[in-house]
């Protein structure tokens, strides 16, 4: 289970009868710790790490059994500084671990709607639904009847995307070069697959020009755009596949980890990747393939796009789209990998619209029904040229879920390959 802020802030230990005594110490705590110097404060719902380096949740005080405990064993006071997070008016925020935040849950499927956020509490793991399956369990219940903006558009020539449409789509800001050095640009797409993770390109963090992105930008539709739906947070950490080259566009895929946890709302949310192999693509010939991103709006022009686009496109497959790629023999050793890579073009007649500088990382999204969670098979990598009839190429999502779980839900992760005994 995945916690999200809204349901950290929910979560009541409802099982626990405190003693007067216990609520007691813990007011006082609260009170009196405040005054404490707070090295690097980070807020309820936040990832943080335990004292044993694993992974926890940023929450109140009264609400973490866990620390609950050290209060009442004379093991934590007003001047403990271990495992705190920041304080919230006068309530101590600390580091919980997950298994014990998810244990104070109640065991069943409850949905709670308020006017920005939809808060689920979901069961433990089944024995063999794997992490990225479970979340996207998660998300659909999560936006179900909420978000049914019906996707329309396309990004060479297209139309505008709705505020909420793509609610996932990030934009990854970069601190221009030469005179723009002090601008920010927004060169790089990506999608958030949990509150702290999003999904990208290995070229947009680990390039010849040595540039990475310190920040992204999510929930409005618009880069110029300053309104209660926008989120700028910043990167702590840039994870490239570890079989990326820079020479090649293999394995080009990579995890961003976020300072905090986004705030989930209408415009905000994460999004399901695809967790089944797409062994016959022959099956998803009528389906909506759509890809999104802030690039060029025109073929041949340089300026980028403010507004989010996108566009139903179909597959290629590996044979045709190698006779495509013919001079691409330094970066596509081996030709397209069918294993790894996915080919799409528009076929259009009258638009062969696709994804264009500025798009790279973004998400090829596989659209199932208004209302569902969509979910995302690959990341645009590369392609010869905008709007062009050459199609480009994305990495195929699935063939690197292990990796993705690994690092976007590892306690999960670890608990699922305990269970099939890997």
């Amino acid at each position: 289970m995945r916690v999200t802020s809204s349901r950290i802030k929910r979560i009541r230990p409802s099982s626990l009868m405190w003693p007067a005594r216990f609520l007691l110490i813990v007011s006082l705590l609260s009170r009196s710790a405040s005054a404490f110097y707070i090295e690097q404060e980070l807020y309820a719902g936040s990832e943080c790490r335990m004292e044993d380096s694993s992974w926890g949740v940023c929450t109140p005080l009264p609400e973490c059994p866990y620390r609950i405990k050290e209060v009442l064993a004379g093991q934590r006071s007003a001047t403990t500084t271990r495992g705190r997070c920041s304080f919230e008016h006068t309530t101590e925020i600390v580091c919980c671990p997950l298994w014990d935040v998810t244990s104070s849950s109640k065991q069943t499927t409850t949905t709670t709607t308020t006017t920005t956020t939809t808060t689920t509490t979901q069961a433990p793991f089944t024995n063999y639904v794997r992490p990225a399956e479970e979340a996207c369990q998660e998300y659909d219940n999560e936006i179900s009847g909420k978000n049914t903006e019906k996707v329309t558009t396309n990004i060479i020539g297209g139309e505008t995307v709705k505020q909420g449409e793509f609610p996932f789509a990030v934009a990854l800001g970069f601190w221009g070069t030469g005179l723009d050095a002090k601008k920010v640009v927004y060169d790089c797409g990506g999608t958030l697959i949990t509150l702290r993770h999003v999904l990208t390109a290995a070229h947009c963090i680990n390039n010849m020009d040595e540039r990475k992105p310190f920040e992204v930008r999510i929930g409005s539709v618009n880069l110029n755009d300053r309104n209660e739906y926008t989120q700028h947070i910043g990167i702590v950490e840039w994870i490239s596949h570890p079989d990326y080259r820079r020479n090649s566009v293999y394995n080009d895929i990579a995890l961003l980890r976020l300072r905090r946890a986004v705030d989930t709302s209408r415009t905000v949310q994460p999004v399901c990747l695809n967790y089944l192999p797409l062994n016959n693509l022959a099956s998803y010939a009528n389906s909506s393939l759509i890809a999104t991103g802030w690039g060029n709006i025109d073929i041949d022009g340089e300026r980028g796009s403010d507004l989010k686009k996108t566009h139903n496109l179909s597959f290629v497959n590996r044979n045709d789209c190698n006779q495509y790629y013919k001079s691409w023999s330094s970066k596509l050793r081996r030709g397209v990998d069918e294993n790894t890579q996915l080919c799409v073009i528009d076929r259009s007649l009258t638009q062969r619209s696709d994804s264009c500088q500025g798009d790279s990382g973004g998400p090829l999204i596989f659209i199932t029904k208004p209302g569902a969670a969509n979910s995302v098979i690959g990341v645009t990598s590369t392609g010869q040229s905008c709007g062009s009839s050459v199609p480009s190429i994305y990495t195929s999502v699935y063939p690197y879920l292990d990796w993705i779980e690994s690092i976007a839900w590892p306690r999960e992760y670890a608990a699922w390959q305990s269970r099939l005994g890997a």
